[in-house]
């Protein structure tokens, strides 16, 4: 278990020791066994970085920067080289088979790269690719690729958690027309199960901001997602997931307008004709959504069996969903399908210029808030239809929307208005609802509402 240092200074004929560090991150990976940590010096290092060296259990391999100093790794939109020719920027045939390769790619097990930032990738910010597992990505911040900001693709058991992504998918200038309906993600997984995305800001890029697909048992929790042209959150043949405590929300600016909208919020479908899996068991409980064209939605896909399955929408608390002239904008939206046993219970929906809510048959709609009266397909028993008289306090700008704007006043109809939901027994805030619960993402504790978030 050794520990071993890199410094744009040093030289890779060296021993690796603090006065004698390594120059290039690659090279520090030919010297890595399990339970060894890297400390990167900061500094501004030109190269791509292959892992492929694992940890075990007990001994996790550490790659990190040196006492939080201030490392980048910066491929100048010339790194990772492409196979088949270099993608060309603003040119729909060469993204067709854009460049997926990554600054730094990981094929190994129980490795930890903490607090590194990663810019301008020719390809994908990070990489982990098959048979990859046990792989935890902490603090970094990717900004600038021309493809995807994080990908996982047939590994498990990964986690990522307090990362900055943006500038996702920058392969062509906005407008975005048809031919460049290329769609890389901020974070994009695929067929990665047993995998968490927690505390994360994935905001202002080109693709889908969170893209989990073909996963099992994947949780999305305590992330702020926004600005993601394509969709904010989207839930592509994946089960057995939970999306928990998210604040998602659209700010209705170029030039992250999709055909002049903004995004949707959180969708789910099964939408890839090649997969055999399809949507089941989706919990998306205590969400704060903002500003979208959609809430939350389900569209059905490519396949008649497909629908909103064992799934409950709850607890979320969505507001002033809006369209600038497309399709209508609606709070909650589940379209067609062969749904069955899952319900909408416990939402707040404050609408005053759109849309409110609505949905095809079979899912079950009770005890939510509605701002006015919604449409015949989404009420419910023990419903609330007035204003929810919410505090609407604090920006609603990009990076600054908090949870003050989402919480109810003391004299909200909201309070109260609930059924107990097993599945939720917690507020966005983490503490117990009351008998009978609040409605909304919030509970209403007034003595509170000037503190921090609990995590």
């Amino acid at each position: 278990m050794a520990t071993y240092y890199c410094a744009t200074t040093g030289n890779d004929a060296a021993a690796g020791g603090i006065l004698t560090p390594w120059k290039t991150i690659d090279h520090c990976m030919d010297h890595l066994a399990a339970g060894d940590t890297l400390n990167i010096r900061g500094g501004t290092y030109y190269e791509t970085v292959y892992v492929y060296t694992s940890g075990s259990a007990g001994n996790i391999i550490t790659i990190q920067a040196y006492n939080n100093e201030p490392v980048v790794i910066n491929g100048e939109y010339l790194l990772p080289e492409a196979g088949g020719g270099d993608p060309v920027y603003d040119d729909p045939d060469s993204i067709r088979v854009a460049n997926s390769g990554a600054t730094v790619l990981f094929e190994a097990a129980y490795i930890t790269l903490k607090n590194i930032g990663i810019r301008h990738s020719l390809g994908v910010g990070v990489g982990v690719g098959a048979a990859s597992h046990y792989v935890t990505l902490d603090g970094l911040v990717i900004a600038g690729t021309r493809n995807s900001g994080i990908t996982g693709v047939d590994a498990d058991y990964l986690a990522i958690t307090h990362c900055d992504i943006s500038d996702y998918g920058n392969y062509a200038p906005y407008p975005r027309v048809g031919a460049y309906a290329a769609w890389p993600g901020g974070i994009a997984l695929r067929r990665c199960d047993h995998s968490a995305l927690t505390y994360n800001a994935v905001h202002e890029g080109w693709g889908e901001g969170i893209l989990p697909m073909d996963s099992d048992e994947v949780m999305i929790a305590d992330n702020v997602v926004y600005d993601s042209f394509a969709v904010n959150v989207y839930l592509d043949r994946c089960t057995n997931v939970d999306i928990l405590r998210n604040t998602v929300y659209a700010t209705n600016r170029l030039p992250y307008l999709r055909g002049g909208d903004p995004m949707a919020g959180i969708v789910f479908t099964d939408e890839n004709y090649a997969s055999a899996m399809r949507c089941s068991n989706i919990n998306i409980i205590n969400n704060l959504i903002y500003g979208c064209i959609g809430g939350i939605q389900w569209w059905q896909g490519y396949w008649a069996e497909s629908g909103v399955i064992n799934s409950i929408i709850a607890h979320n608390t969505i507001a002033q969903c809006t369209h600038n002239g497309g399709d209508e904008a609606y709070g909650i939206s589940i379209g067609a399908g062969a749904h069955a046993t899952s319900v909408v219970r416990n939402n707040l929906i404050y609408q005053p210029a759109h849309g409110l809510g609505l949905s095809e048959s079979g899912l079950t709609w009770d005890h939510n808030v509605w701002s006015s009266l919604p449409d015949a397909s989404v009420r419910g028993t023990g419903d609330v239809n007035a204003d929810p008289k919410l505090l609407l306090s604090g920006s609603v700008a990009a990076g600054l929307l908090a949870r003050g704007y989402f919480v109810p006043r003391s004299d909200s109809p909201a309070i109260g208005a609930g059924v107990a939901q097993a599945e939720v027994p917690y507020d966005f805030d983490g503490r117990a609802w009351g008998t009978p619960p609040d409605c909304g993402a919030f509970g209403c504790y007034p003595a509170v509402r000037s503190k921090g978030r609990r995590r």
